[in-house]
């Protein structure tokens, strides 16, 4: 991993580092050398881990994506579109972890076998350059270009920008915030808190558990536009789970278009269904049960 090609954080050969300093590394001065590490430290291999990171892909629907590596460099079936950015940072982003390094402008990490740390700058300028902004990452090759992809926060909407080859990336990100922002306004579909549907888990002790919403949810539209909300909850639920497992999804739905928007939760703890197995027997049927040993205890004295 210390000797991949390209930006660095320069890694050394048998150094040790949390992996928490590994995403800064990788995040804030896009260290090649950093993804390998990961994905070597999670999976064994660059391989193994460009699997999972294509499966995870196909999962939350970035379906014209094909990761070859977990760093970026061109390789013969590594590609992405635009939009499937759009969709794995607002994935990403809904990590409190991954938000918080995201949105860092600096660090000091330690720097083994040195007497110094290591000073990591961001190189997303947007953070400064735009109110609100809160990430998320550069990138450049000879083959891409300048690439970036922002997120901003501002009046209860977060929205993401990505462009691809685009030498002018720091303003038309400006310009199509000011534009978004001006276009779009925050609508409250559902409060903090409120209730859906009751759960349906076939084995859960309590039948009358409901649906929560953990946050205020909010979905962007233009002047004269309405929403519709629709809560779809899963099937097939089997308890116990906690009040952090997601049991449905809510959409909202603008000119006969629907959109994610957030999931429920539980209100409280399910617990699994316990079933109390008692016994059945009758006396009639300890009577008879004795009587047949009384017999046979005769029958080996006869003999």
């Amino acid at each position: 991993a210390a000797g991949v090609e390209g930006s660095s954080m320069y890694l050394t050969a048998g150094e040790e580092i949390t992996l928490e300093n590994l995403m800064y590394g990788l995040m804030l001065v896009s260290g090649n050398d950093a993804a390998t590490a990961i994905a070597e430290h999670i999976s064994g291999s660059v391989e193994k881990f460009a699997y999972l990171m294509n499966e995870k892909a196909r999962e939350i629907g970035a379906k014209n994506t094909h990761f070859d590596n977990p760093h970026g460099l061109s390789a013969d079936t590594h590609y992405t579109t635009a939009y499937d950015l759009a969709i794995i940072t607002a994935y990403a982003l809904d990590n409190p972890k991954f938000k918080e390094i995201v949105s860092t402008k600096s660090k000091k990490i330690p720097w083994q076998g040195k007497n110094y740390d290591r000073q990591l700058k961001n190189h997303n300028k947007f953070l400064s350059l735009y109110e609100g902004c809160i990430g998320v990452k550069t990138g450049f090759t000879k083959a891409t270009g300048r690439c970036l992809v922002t997120a901003v926060e501002k009046d209860n909407l977060t929205l993401v920008c990505v462009t691809l080859n685009a030498p002018d990336d720091w303003n038309d990100h400006k310009i199509l915030y000011d534009s978004a922002f001006n276009e779009y306004k925050a609508f409250k579909i559902k409060e903090k808190d409120s209730k859906l549907e009751i759960i349906n888990a076939g084995n859960a002790e309590n039948d009358n558990v409901y649906g929560v919403v953990k946050n205020d949810l909010y979905f962007p539209i233009k002047e004269g536009e309405t929403v519709n909300t629709h809560y779809e909850p899963y099937a097939n639920l089997t308890a116990p789970f906690n009040c952090d497992k997601d049991v449905g999804k809510i959409y909202a739905e603008v000119n006969g278009e629907k959109f994610f928007v957030g999931f429920a939760y539980p209100e409280t703890e399910i617990l699994e269904k316990r079933i109390i197995l008692s016994n059945t027997k009758t006396t009639s049927d300890f009577k008879a049960i004795t009587i047949k040993i009384f017999k046979t205890w005769i029958d080996i004295f006869k003999r």
